[in-house]
């Protein structure tokens, strides 16, 4: 997940998935995993009669923070938790400390939903992607009522899809049960995989 992209169409339908699956599973708590990459914003200045000034930190803040959602989160009752370490190098480091969180004993299931910029890796992972293996780590990870919601960006095949969702099944080792959820009006170019464990 990075800023520059927080509070799109994609949000719209990300979150509104979201906040259906747990209501529909009586879930109270959506934990993101956000594969979170901060974007350098001090860079970009506004030039006011030819001299550069600082956009105020709020206005970043405020419309392109990952912890902007708490305030949904306060309308919709519902809690939500960004796991906002750092997706970086290495990767495996990464993946651990979130499955130590999700495995952790805790009274109520959770919706947990898995974050990258453009999905499951498509035959070779960079920081965009969250290899099969991972999925599987993370679902491995989770307690039996969890649901997980996973982000899949477009591919350039019409069938992107139905191989995705393939993909997805093989990497958490079940065929049956998942839910595409979709919005073609609102950003035609996302998915999103939902199984419940």
């Amino acid at each position: 997940m990075r800023d520059q992209w927080y509070a799109d169409h994609r949000d719209l339908v990300k979150w509104a998935t979201l906040l259906h699956v747990a209501r529909a599973h009586g879930i109270g708590t959506i934990v993101q995993v956000a594969c979170y990459r901060p974007d350098a914003f001090a860079q970009h200045k506004l030039s006011v009669d030819g001299y550069q000034v600082d956009i105020p930190g709020v206005v970043w803040e405020h419309f392109r923070s990952v912890h902007a959602i708490q305030g949904l989160a306060a309308r919709a009752r519902v809690v939500i938790h960004v796991l906002d370490d750092l997706y970086c190098q290495p990767r495996h480091d990464y993946y651990v400390r979130v499955t130590k969180r999700l495995i952790k004993p805790r009274e109520h299931p959770w919706v947990v939903f898995l974050d990258p910029d453009t999905g499951i890796e498509p035959g070779n992972a960079n920081l965009n992607h969250v290899r099969e293996a991972e999925v599987g780590q993370v679902f491995a990870a989770m307690h039996p009522g969890d649901v997980l919601v996973f982000y899949q960006h477009a591919r350039h095949s019409a069938t992107w899809q139905d191989d995705t969702k393939a993909q997805f099944a093989r990497a958490i080792q079940r065929a049956d049960g998942i839910q595409t959820f979709a919005c073609e009006v609102l950003a035609g170019d996302v998915a999103f995989f939902v199984v419940a464990k």
